[in-house]
Order: structure tokens, then C-alpha cells, then sequence
């Protein structure tokens, strides 16, 4: 990820319950793990990016509005 000149690298662990509760069934995990690391970039500074982004923790962390946003996202591909 680029970010303000910085560089940081995180896996991000996508989850078929994370997936099927934002109803992206059938979408490719890069593109679901491309589209929560921008919106966490939107939502945070990118030296706030964890090294691991479970995908669990952020619909807990943030519930519905990431699912919602999540397939707002996606949808539009």
C-alpha cells in the first residue's frame, strides 16, 4: 500500500461468514481484501493499518456500516 509517501504490507484474512453477511458470495477475495484496505485507509492513517486486517474483527469493530460500505464497493464492479 502506498500511502503519503510511507509503505506498509498487511495480509488481510477474508471469511466465507464476513462474505456472506455483506452478500458478496461468488466475489474474488483480492477484490474484497483490495476494497477494506482502502476503506480503512478512508477511515484511519495509513500507520494505523494493522499487519493482519481480519475481516471478523473489522464487521465487529465497525458492524453493519463496513458490510454496507463493503458492498456498495463491490457492487459497482
Amino acid at each position: 500500500m502506498w500511502r503519503t509517501g510511507l509503505w506498509t504490507s498487511s495480509q488481510v484474512r477474508v471469511t466465507d461468514g464476513v462474505v456472506e453477511r455483506a452478500g458478496l458470495s461468488g466475489v474474488e477475495e483480492e477484490r474484497i481484501a483490495r476494497e477494506t484496505v482502502a476503506f480503512l485507509i478512508e477511515s484511519r492513517p495509513g500507520t494505523d493499518i494493522p499487519a493482519v486486517i481480519d475481516l471478523d474483527d473489522l464487521a465487529e469493530t465497525y458492524g453493519d456500516a463496513y458490510l454496507k460500505e463493503l458492498g456498495r464497493r463491490l457492487s459497482s464492479w
